[in-house]
């Protein structure tokens, strides 16, 4: 998604610098970063003029203080203006409530009501992010063969790994062997708990060869 291109002007009370920036151009992607305050980072630097504007301090600031940011190019168009183009990070999870994972398994914080809904859910160690992600892909593509899909997925203190699909089953899976396990339970879980008239409120699959269900 493109978030397009902005164009704002600055007005006179900026023209006190010799070649004064009256223009600067946003574009790229960066539908989820509040325009004012993309506007309050960027208008003190258009007070230095259009030569010495410090364009490496601006993409500084513009990475440190705008969380959805991934990156940002920043040039001077001349004679009065400025280009600045931003790319936005890719949320694929939720971390803890309040944090959110991008595709390479980074954690950043932006505001709550800046988060994309209906994201799954990762509970565990922000320390432990990039391990989360790749067991969350893992976890999918097994549960995809029966057209589930994992909406939460948590590693406690202790290392136990627990896996909560789209039918609100809990498959439990410990700390060890725990892809095998998943994919033990996905075997059988067409056999198992789709001709069952109740519902599982969780499969316990700390077993070596077998699986404890509690039922609803």
């Amino acid at each position: 998604m493109i978030a397009g291109v902005s164009l704002w002007l600055f007005g006179s009370k900026y023209e006190k610098a010799h070649f004064p920036i009256r223009h600067v151009i946003v574009k790229g992607e960066y539908w989820r970063v509040s325009q004012p305050e993309l506007q309050a980072i960027i208008a003190p630097y258009t007070k230095s003029g259009y030569f010495l504007v410090n364009l490496f301090s601006l993409r500084h600031q513009l990475l440190e203080k705008e969380p959805w940011i991934q990156a940002a190019s920043i040039s001077r168009l001349w004679p009065d203006g400025i280009v600045i183009d931003l790319k936005q990070k890719t949320a694929v999870a939720i971390l803890n409530n309040n944090a959110l994972v991008t595709q390479a398994g980074v954690v950043f914080s932006p505001p709550l009501n800046s988060f994309p809904p209906e994201l799954p859910i990762f509970i565990g160690p922000k320390e432990k992010s990039v391990e989360l992600l790749k067991n969350y892909q893992l976890f999918t593509s097994i549960a995809d063969s029966v057209n589930l899909s994992v909406i939460e997925l948590d590693l406690s203190p202790e290392g136990n790994w627990t896996v909560k699909l789209n039918n609100k089953i809990v498959v439990m899976l410990g700390d060890d062997d725990i892809l095998a396990k998943f994919k033990r339970f996905i075997k059988v879980y067409e056999q198992v708990f789709v001709p069952q008239h109740r519902e599982p409120s969780y499969v316990d699959m700390r077993y070596s060869h077998g699986m404890a269900v509690n039922w609803k």
